[in-house]
């Protein structure tokens, strides 16, 4: 299963988490997972084209990079 997948299915699994009465806490990291699987896969999915050049690789790498920061200060 890729990342992109399990994000699309994001609304199926949060539907069987409220089924199984899932702890709220097990439900934060779950859904918290989901936001940094899909940033983390969008790069991987990028830097796996082959007409990627090294300078916007590592533009996309910077901004993904932002992204994660920002989450673990907003947290």
């Amino acid at each position: 299963m890729t990342f992109l997948r399990l994000v699309d299915l994001s609304a199926s699994i949060t539907k069987v988490l409220e089924y199984a009465e899932i702890d709220e806490s097990d439900g934060i990291i779950i859904g918290l997972m989901l936001i940094l699987l899909g940033i983390t896969n969008s790069l991987s999915k990028a830097l796996q084209r082959e007409d990627q050049d090294i300078m916007n690789a590592m533009s996309l790498v910077k901004s993904t990079k932002q992204q994660l920061y920002k989450i673990r200060d907003d947290e």
